[in-house]
């Protein structure tokens, strides 16, 4: 049984930097843990043919030596892969009180490697040179990819776009949307393990010969290359995507900065081999990195990584650049076309890079010891040295020497960038002389960019495509006045119930790297909380015809595509259909009866609070807890959806399900909202 320990300060065990081990949990058990996954905190592992979970409990066991388990991402099951050659197999056991029933996998032959897609919806199996797609509540076929190999593991992307299998010295990465091989990568010694980071812009392999090599995607090029200092176990990438966790040498598990190659920090552990590793979030957002020890699994709350100001740079850099791109209403094209083009494009993308960096900086300057240095009597430029930026000249006459002293010098209006490295410089400052009354200016705002800010590939969207949202947002707008007005009229909502819809253009790359620009259609609504329950979900419901807001919201939705969006709805193209159903925290006394109008639910995936997790809602189960209430009023809206726009009977329509349940009361915490992104459909 497992014993845990308490939360004690280890911050000894790293290397002189900012990163900090500030808690440590032992979860130890009386057997060694070998092969180790996890849904969302809690870890599971296996020994010979059974696995248990962080507790100690056993949660399942296979008929011959397991090599590998997973976990899937909707926490409802755990998948086996047992054996060797011709023996080897697949098994599913059912983790808590999952409705799944213990399997077999069919139809393989020889199967290596086991991994499960993010979205939990489909076990992939390595089986005689192919990627074989499984059905993960059915187990039923769903596809296969012929790549030639026979992996010893896979990897999903968390974007859903690749599989990554590795053999020997060669990674083969699969684009599950096309299945077909995507690309293929040659390494210089045995790969040894393999991730995508969390964001699912770079990929990482640590090889035999105590290397780390890490490729940007969708192109899979090499970006960063470490020397390891000693031979590599596992990895894992941090959140953020900045860092990577190595475990090397045995005992050793390193931080390296991916960006920054100086920093870098080290945990050693004195109790074994450290052959697994993994960073992971508890429910508050902390950030443990976790790792087998010979008889526990050990949790380090680790803190102290330096910001990735470089990528939240870049996502609201694009994301402003896109907004500005846009006609915006009553522009003409002329207009149009004088205000955004490629010269203005530039300039604004540099004022939007400087204003944004500076934000994020903040006032550094005020935190810096301030020297004066040298004075060029020829160009007239004194240096100052301002801490840790780089030197920094000023135009000075030398008539204005003697007034100089750093106690006198006050700055302002300082912009900043960031270097390759993702520390910030100076780049314009106003240096005010208190002794003289005298303001000195250093500009270099002309300064070379990063290469991201030189590629504004975000921003190209083509003009007729954006002139063809404006009018269509126009429409929308024109559609939802028209029918608030009506529902207004018959009295079935008031003036406090507010109606929005909303579109935007989703610039994004495909699973093969081609610049692809979506549509995003949002309906939402909100009701003032005193009239909640008359002109909304009043408590414990969950049907449509419950709530006259969520009515006259889908009403809208009805007229859009049946009319002026109807373009849209094109046979075979691909649509993400995304419902949230909210729920408030009062308590179901009694499960609230279901009839199955909408269909059984069992272990359907889907994202509590953010989390992705299996719900079950059936005639028998009927709806117990807010999870489920909140499930149902989502699955009402697909329900009505589908049957009143016909047309996406006939198109490639994905769903998901965004469950959010409040801790609070209130009819204000019981609502739906609607989401469609067309892929790529201009």
């Amino acid at each position: 049984m497992i014993v845990c320990a308490s939360a004690q300060t280890q911050s000894e065990t790293l290397a002189a930097s900012g990163i900090k081990a500030d808690k440590n949990l032992i979860y130890r058990q009386k057997i060694k843990p070998e092969h180790i996954d996890n849904y969302l905190y809690s870890s599971f592992f296996s020994t010979d043919r059974k696995a248990y979970n962080m507790k100690g409990f056993e949660v399942g066991s296979a008929g011959s030596a397991v090599t590998d388990i997973k976990i899937n991402p909707a926490g409802h099951s755990i998948a086996f892969l047992s054996g060797t050659g011709k023996k080897a197999k697949v098994d599913i056991r059912p983790l808590g009180h999952a409705n799944i029933k213990s399997a077999t996998i069919k139809g393989l032959t020889a199967p290596t490697a086991i991994c499960y897609t993010p979205d939990s919806r489909y076990l992939a199996v390595a089986d005689n040179g192919s990627v074989k797609l499984f059905d993960s509540r059915t187990f039923a076929p769903a596809g296969e990819i012929a790549t030639g190999t026979n992996p010893v593991m896979m990897t999903a992307s968390s974007d859903g776009f690749y599989i990554a299998a590795a053999e020997g010295g060669k990674v083969t990465v699969v684009n599950l949307p096309d299945k077909k091989t995507h690309q293929t990568l040659t390494l210089p010694a045995t790969v040894v393990d393999i991730a995508f980071n969390p964001g699912a812009k770079q990929f990482g392999a640590v090889t035999s010969d105590r290397k780390l090599t890490v490729y940007s995607t969708p192109e899979f090029i090499v970006s960063t290359t470490v020397e390891l200092p000693g031979d590599a176990n596992a990895l894992s990438f941090h959140p953020d995507g900045k860092y990577a966790a190595v475990a090397t040498g045995g005992n050793t598990i390193g931080f390296y900065n991916l960006i920054d190659s100086s920093d870098r920090s080290y945990i050693k552990d004195p109790e074994g081999t450290i052959a697994f590793t993994r960073f992971v979030k508890d429910g508050q957002g902390n950030v443990y990195i976790i790792y087998n020890a010979p008889l526990s699994i050990k949790y380090k709350r680790v803190v102290g990584f330096a910001t990735n100001y470089t990528k939240l740079l870049e996502d609201e850099l694009n994301a402003r650049m896109l907004e500005w791109s846009m006609m915006r209403p009553m522009e003409t094209e002329d207009e149009y076309r004088q205000r955004v083009n490629d010269e203005t494009r530039k300039k604004q993308r540099s004022l939007f890079a400087n204003e944004i960096t500076t934000g994020l900086a903040g006032d550094l300057i005020a935190h810096e010891d301030v020297t004066l240095g040298g004075y060029n009597p020829e160009s007239g430029a004194l240096t100052l040295s301002i801490g840790s930026f780089a030197e920094v000249y000023l135009t000075v006459g030398e008539e204005d020497l003697t007034s100089f002293s750093a106690e006198d010098l006050e700055f302002r209006n300082s912009v900043y960038g960031l270097t390759a490295d993702d520390n910030f410089e100076l780049i314009y400052t106003e240096v005010y002389n208190k002794a003289n009354g005298k303001t000195y200016r250093f500009d270099n705002l002309s300064r070379q960019n990063l290469d991201f800010l030189k590629n504004d590939d975000a921003s190209l969207v083509p003009f007729e495509i954006m002139q063809q949202q404006s009018r269509e947002a126009a429409k929308l707008q024109s559609i939802k006045e028209d029918v608030v007005e009506k529902a207004l009229r018959n009295s079935s909502i008031s003036e406090h119930t507010a109606i929005e819809v909303s579109s935007r253009l989703v610039p994004t790359t495909d699973a093969s790297g081609k610049r692809i620009n979506n549509y995003q259609v949002d309906f939402t609504y909100t009701v003032d909380p005193e009239y909640s329950d008359h002109e909304d979900f009043a408590p414990g419901r969950y049907r449509i015809e419950e709530s006259a807001a969520a009515q006259s919201m889908l009403q809208i939705v009805n007229e859009a595509f049946e009319n002026d969006l109807a373009g849209y709805l094109a046979q075979g193209k691909k649509v993400i259909l995304t419902l949230t159903g909210t729920a408030d925290a009062a308590p179901i006394n009694r499960p609230i009866a279901y009839d199955g109008s909408f269909g059984e639910f069992n272990d359907e995936p889907c994202r509590v609070d953010n989390d992705l997790t299996a719900i079950t809602v059936t005639p028998s189960t009927g709806i117990a807890t807010n999870p489920q209430l909140a499930f149902m009023r989502a699955q009402a809206v697909r329900d009505h959806i589908m049957k009143s726009v016909d047309a996406l009977q006939q198109m490639d329509v994905s769903v998901n399900y965004d469950i959010n349940v409040s801790k609070e009361r209130g009819g204000q915490f019981r609502r739906i909202n609607v989401t469609l992104l067309f892929v790529d459909p201009y």
